[in-house]
C-alpha cells in the first residue's frame, strides 16, 4: 500500500496526542531506555516530505510529545 502524505491532518494528530497523553502513556525517544509501564517509542521517517516534519514537531511540543525524527 502507497502512503500518501496528502493524507496527514494536524488536527488528527492533535486528536491522537491528547488521547495519548489522557492514557497516561510516556513517550519515549528511540535510544530512551523503556521502564515498565505504557510506553510510546513514537518515530517519524520524513522521507517523504521533510516540510511536514516541522508542523509534526511543533505539536509535539505543544503536547510536551517525545519522539525520534529519522532522514
Amino acid at each position: 500500500m502507497k502512503y500518501n502524505i496528502h493524507k496527514f491532518s494536524p488536527s488528527k494528530y492533535q486528536l491522537l496526542l491528547s488521547s495519548f497523553k489522557a492514557l497516561n502513556i510516556k513517550f519515549k525517544k528511540f535510544n530512551d531506555n523503556l521502564s515498565s509501564g505504557r510506553n510510546i517509542l513514537m518515530r517519524h521517517d520524513i522521507d517523504f516530505c521533510p516540510k511536514r516534519a516541522l508542523e509534526i514537531a511543533k505539536l509535539e511540543k505543544k503536547f510536551q510529545v517525545k519522539s525520534t525524527f529519522f532522514f
